[in-house]
């Protein structure tokens, strides 16, 4: 089948595990693309395709798109030309229900080779990374006050935008309402994907490095 040789990498972790910034690193290491919701989304509406038109009027509205209408927008991705080794995940499935559809999504396309990596902290350690997170406007790169400061003072190393932003809503009060959000709806994700023996849990308090080559440890994969 077309997909049997894919991969599905699945990213857990909650906000300011650095899932998103970890992703973004494999990306050019296993030659397959990060794919975050909102990126996805983005791309959907950008293309003017059918799907996105959906999009852009279901999020004009200000609802939220629904669990059928991310489906078919996920069905869509998944089979684009850089989709060919596999893809990186980052940001669904966000709850159970989401899960078991992406499972029935996966065996519909032939895609049988699953991993899921979570990347596992502390809540204290996590409101402190949320607090001190900087990001760059133009293409998404995430920075640290503290522990992954851009080579330049507020300015990205990746594409040169100045100067960096703090997000509002990366107060303490607004992190600790997040992670609660993340405990009821994502943390059962964790016990799924571990009775499937899917699940590789790797300490996110190390090292961005280490971090990196535990992940493609898991993914048999030799770091460059």
């Amino acid at each position: 089948m077309p997909g049997a040789n894919k991969i599905a990498c699945i990213f857990l972790g909650a906000p300011g595990s650095g899932k998103g910034t970890q992703a973004k690193k494999l990306e050019s290491k296993l030659g397959m693309p990060h794919i975050s919701t909102g990126d996805m989304l983005r791309q959907e509406i950008d293309r003017a395709s059918q799907l996105g038109l959906q999009v852009k009027s279901v999020l004009a509205s200000g609802a939220l798109v629904d669990d059928s209408l991310m489906l078919e927008v996920l069905r869509a991705r998944l089979t684009q030309n850089d989709t060919q080794k596999g893809f990186i995940l980052d940001g669904y499935p966000r709850n159970l229900p989401q899960a078991k559809a992406l499972e029935n999504l996966l065996t519909g396309m032939g895609i049988t080779r699953v991993q899921v990596l979570y990347l596992s902290l502390a809540q204290d350690a996590l409101v402190q990374r949320l607090v001190g997170r900087l990001s760059c406007p133009k293409c998404g790169t995430v920075f640290h006050k503290e522990f992954n400061k851009p080579k330049v003072s507020d300015t990205c190393d990746n594409c040169g935008h100045s100067p960096l932003q703090h997000r509002k809503d990366d107060s303490e009060d607004t992190a600790v309402q997040r992670l609660g959000i993340f405990d009821v709806q994502t943390k059962p994700l964790i016990e799924y994907y571990k009775q499937k023996n899917l699940l590789h849990e790797v300490n996110a308090a190390q090292d961005m490095d280490k971090v990196e080559s535990e992940l493609l440890r898991a993914l048999k994969v030799k770091g460059k």
